[in-house]
């Protein structure tokens, strides 16, 4: 057996490393939580721009605005009025009808995803905006 691991503690020292351990270990486990709540909410982000990116690159293709969210709830649990489909001109003006694509139009998709957190951070909100020209 090494020696070191054979030493003695005096006898001022022998509740000292439990009392080290009752304060460090909370503050451990409470950064070690944190990083996985941080993790799952970027995951999440991650998820929540990929869905909107895909349905704007398909919506430039050609499908329409029922079609477009019926992908969208396909890939994600989201409600209709947290998904807004926009048809901008060359100007950035609204044109109104989102079904009323034409060559160098803008489609902008925007989502808004209430998303609860594990345990520390609650009532997140994750949004999204993409902004495509339409080129067919």
């Amino acid at each position: 057996m090494p020696i070191f691991l054979n030493r003695k503690l005096p006898r001022n020292e022998k509740g000292v490393i439990i009392t080290e351990m009752v304060i460090v270990f909370p503050l451990l486990v409470f950064i070690l939580w944190l990083i996985i709540e941080f993790g799952w909410y970027f995951v999440r982000q991650v998820q929540v721009d990929n869905v909107c990116r895909q349905s704007c690159r398909i919506g430039c293709r050609g499908m329409r605005e029922v079609e477009l969210r019926e992908y969208i709830h396909g890939r994600m649990s989201i409600e209709d009025d947290q998904i807004v489909i926009t048809v901008l001109d060359q100007d950035h003006i609204d044109i109104g009808d989102p079904d009323d694509r034409t060559f160098a139009n803008y489609l902008v998709i925007e989502m808004t995803v209430p998303d609860a957190g594990i345990l520390v951070l609650k009532n997140l909100i994750l949004h999204s905006r993409q902004e495509f020209m339409i080129e067919s």
